[in-house]
Formats: C-alpha cells, sequence, structure tokens
C-alpha cells in the first residue's frame, strides 16, 4: 500500500485542495522581484557602444534615467524597450 492514501471522508478531501489551492495562490499572488537596475557603465556594455552614445540617447529622450538619491540608473526593461522600437526604426 502507498505512503499517500486519499482521504475517504469529502471534508477531509475537500479541506486538503482548499489548503493546496490557498498555498498555490499565495504563492501566484507574490510579487515578482524587478530586476536591479543598470549603471551607465552596465548599459554602455550591455549597448555595446560608448558612455558619450548613452549620453547622447539619454539628451535625445531615447533613454529614461530614473535617479536613486540623484545617482542616474537605468531599467534594463527600458533599455530592452529602446533596443525593441530603435530596430523598428531602421527596418
Amino acid at each position: 500500500m502507498s505512503s499517500l492514501s486519499t482521504p475517504t471522508d469529502p471534508v477531509v478531501l475537500l479541506q486538503q485542495i482548499a489548503d493546496t489551492l490557498s498555498a498555490l495562490t499565495t504563492r501566484l499572488a507574490a510579487p515578482a522581484r524587478p530586476e536591479p537596475l543598470m549603471t551607465i557603465d552596465e548599459v554602455t556594455a550591455y549597448l555595446n557602444v560608448s558612455k558619450r552614445s548613452v549620453e547622447q540617447l539619454i539628451a535625445e529622450g531615447h533613454l529614461k534615467p530614473l535617479y536613486v538619491l540623484r545617482v542616474r540608473r537605468f531599467a534594463r526593461e527600458a533599455v530592452d524597450a529602446f533596443l525593441r522600437t530603435s530596430r523598428r526604426r531602421a527596418a
């Protein structure tokens, strides 16, 4: 006989199902951790361009930095969005 037995009492079975659904709902509802913000050096390496090129992209409004205590950072999703839009313009 297996060590995992199904309860024969429908009330116990329903309670186990409810507990499992509650645990899964809690796990799925937990917010995903955002990706860490990138420094300008990380953006230059990621895009394989110079720091001056990144500064120009910022000045032209193509990349929007975030400021954390007056320190400039970039969300990776914003850099990826820039890449997607620049590929569309180039095509």
